[in-house]
C-alpha cells in the first residue's frame, strides 16, 4: 500500500515532486542558495523533513546526501546520530526537524 509518508520517502519520487515546485527558469541571474539534507533510508524525521521543506523548493536547489553511502564515510562518522541535518550553502544549519522561521531568516540573508 502506498501511504503519504512512504510515497514522499521515496527518493525518486521526492524529486519528480519537488521538480514540480523548482523553476528552471532564468528570470533572476543569482543562482538560488544550496540546501544540503544529509539522510539515509528508513528514517522518519527525514521524511517529515522532506514534506516540512516542499514550501521552500522554488526558493532553493535541493541536494541529498545518503550518508550510508560508502563515498560519504566523512559524513556517516559526523552525523549517523542527527540526521536529517541541513547545509545552506556548505555551512551547517539546523538538525532533526525543519525549523521554518530559520530556515526563511537564512534565505532571506543569501537573497
Amino acid at each position: 500500500m502506498l501511504t503519504r509518508t512512504n510515497f514522499i520517502h521515496t527518493p525518486s519520487t521526492f524529486k519528480r515532486i519537488i521538480g514540480l515546485f523548482c523553476s528552471r527558469s532564468s528570470v533572476s541571474s543569482k543562482a538560488k542558495p544550496t540546501l544540503t539534507m544529509f539522510t539515509k533510508e528508513e528514517c522518519s524525521l527525514c521524511a517529515e523533513a522532506k514534506e516540512a521543506l516542499i514550501p521552500f523548493m522554488d526558493k532553493v536547489i535541493f541536494n541529498e546526501v545518503d550518508i550510508t553511502d560508502a563515498k560519504n564515510k566523512e559524513f556517516f562518522y559526523k552525523y549517523r546520530f542527527d540526521i536529517p541535518v541541513f547545509h545552506l550553502n556548505g555551512k551547517y544549519l539546523m538538525k532533526h526537524r525543519i525549523n521554518k522561521e530559520l530556515l526563511d531568516t537564512a534565505l532571506s540573508r543569501e537573497e
